[in-house]
């Protein structure tokens, strides 16, 4: 069964990259994520971790977790895209009196799509629009999030 798999057949179709995010919705926010992921004809689907950076009114806040996201070619380079993500919150609790910490793990489902454009061999760039229909009133990040980035086939 492994020799129906070459090496060089496989790392074709492993990638890597990163993605950039930002929403200013209620103060700033950033996002930036290392990816690695595995492409099989029209879909694709991969890992990353990121550190989120938000400021609202001088307050400044890092946070981190990780999602895992699927995505399917639908027309040349236009591709739908789905993913679960866990975002480590902690943040005040009370804005008013200050009091308390919120420290917990906020799970999200963000989907939408994107286009993605070859800039060199084995490289794209790639933007998306994403939607978290769920959207926990705890999470650092607001709809739409807007996300670029660029990946490289191995």
């Amino acid at each position: 069964i492994l020799s129906i798999f070459s090496c060089s057949n496989l790392s074709s179709q492993v990638f890597t990259g990163g993605a950039f995010n930002i929403n200013y919705e209620n103060g700033m926010c950033l996002d930036v994520a290392p990816e690695v992921g595995y492409r099989m004809k029209k879909f694709s689907a991969g890992v990353a971790p990121f550190v989120l950076y938000k400021e609202i009114t001088d307050v400044e806040n890092f946070t981190y977790g990780g999602r895992a996201y699927g995505e399917y070619i639908i027309y040349k380079d236009i591709f739908a895209h789905v993913e679960i993500q866990a975002t480590k919150v902690q943040s005040i609790a009370d804005a008013v009196t200050g009091e308390g910490i919120l420290n917990k793990w906020v799970v999200s489902f963000p989907i939408g799509g994107g286009y993605r454009y070859k800039i060199a061999d084995k490289t794209y760039a790639y933007g998306s629009i994403l939607f978290d229909f769920f959207l926990d009133k705890n999470s650092p990040q607001k709809n739409p999030i807007l996300r670029g980035g660029i990946t490289y086939e191995l």
